[in-house]
Order: C-alpha cells, then structure tokens, then sequence
C-alpha cells in the first residue's frame, strides 16, 4: 500500500507541474494577447465605464492579471538562484547602452534573484489586490506603470525593435496603457444596499 500511496503521491506532483508549466507557458507565450483582450473589452464604447466589463469586471480583470504574473515570479523558471539574471542577458537590445545596461545590472543581482523574485511576486500581488479592493488605486497604477516600463527597457529590450526582426514592441506598452485606462476609471460604486426611512417607520408605529 506504501508504495502505491507513494507511486501516486509522485504522479500527482507529475501532473501538477505539468498543468503549472502548461498555464506558465500558455501565459508568457500569449500574455500579450491577453492584455489586448482585456483592454479591448474596457475600452468598447458604451454607455456605462468600463466598456463591456464595467469598472468592478476592468478591476477584477487587472487583479487576476497581476496576480498571475505574481504567481510567476514564484515559479522555477523565475524564482532560481541566477534566472532573473539570466534573462536578462538574454534579453534583446540592439543599442550598446542598453546591452551594458542589461549586463551589468544582470552582474550586480547574481546569486540574489530568489529575494528579488519574491519581492517581484508580493509587489505584484499588492497592486492586483489594492485595485481590485479600490484602496490606494491611483498610487498602485503609477507603480504597475514603473514596474513595467522597467520590465519593457531592461526584461523585453524595448522589444527588440532596435535590433531588428521585431514585429511588435512586446507587451511592455500594452500593461501601460492598461494602467492608465484603469487610472481614468471612476471609483466603484459601492454594493447598493436597501434602506429603510426610520422616521415614517416610527410615524407608522404611533398612528392609531
């Protein structure tokens, strides 16, 4: 029984990596698409914010997108002793600066990217949260820009649009902009709640 228990236990795991690196996959391969999705849908024109998703849907899809890309910045492939690093030197360039740029950061942070990983991950986490919860939202949406411009420059290369061969520049420019059609979003109207006049509930009670 042991060792069936435990042939079990081990494809289990099996499988549950697999669906991880499958979904993982699925979203750094199409994670681009994603986002153009998501910021068609808000910015369809209709007569309500939000587009189609109004604005509680717009938040709930920016939460569900951040808390992805937390969940990746805990995954192997990001959260290894030299992965950030690795990337990016892989990252593409085409312009010297950038490339020393890339380089030398990439030096700088060996050894450390499991702590950077998980600040990544927890950061990322906050501002899907705070959105989503509309608590601090606009000083959030400024940070979701920086991160991503910071991913854009230094993790994408700008795309790879100077070094040729590119046919977009990434999905750096898209998060942006989701960023900012979040930020022109008015407030979420809290959940409506029946009331009851107090006044003509006590007039009703003394009338004969």
């Amino acid at each position: 029984m042991s060792l069936t228990a435990a042939a079990l236990t081990h494809t289990q795991a099996r499988q549950r990596r697999t669906i991880a690196a499958d979904a993982r996959a699925y979203f750094a391969s199409d994670h681009r698409r994603i986002a153009q999705t998501a910021l068609g849908l808000i910015v369809w024109p209709t007569a309500r914010p939000g587009g189609l998703l109004g604005v509680r849907g717009a938040r709930t899809a920016w939460c569900a997108l951040w808390l992805i890309m937390a969940w990746l910045w805990l995954e192997e492939p990001s959260a290894g002793a030299n992965a950030i690093s690795s990337a990016l030197q892989a990252a593409p360039s085409g312009m010297v600066w950038l490339s020393s740029l890339q380089i030398d950061l990439a030096h700088d942070i060996a050894g450390a990217n499991v702590p950077i990983a998980i600040a990544l991950g927890a950061l990322s986490a906050a501002i899907a949260i705070a959105v989503a919860a509309n608590r601090h939202t606009k000083p959030f949406l400024w940070l979701a820009i920086l991160l991503n411009l910071a991913y854009w420059i230094l993790g994408q290369g700008l795309g790879g649009i100077f070094q040729g061969g590119a046919t977009d520049p990434d999905a750096g420019p898209l998060f942006i902009l989701l960023a900012y059609t979040l930020y022109t979003l008015p407030p979420a109207p809290p959940p409506t709640t029946a009331t009851i006049d107090t006044n003509s509930a006590g007039r009703l009670a003394t009338d004969p």
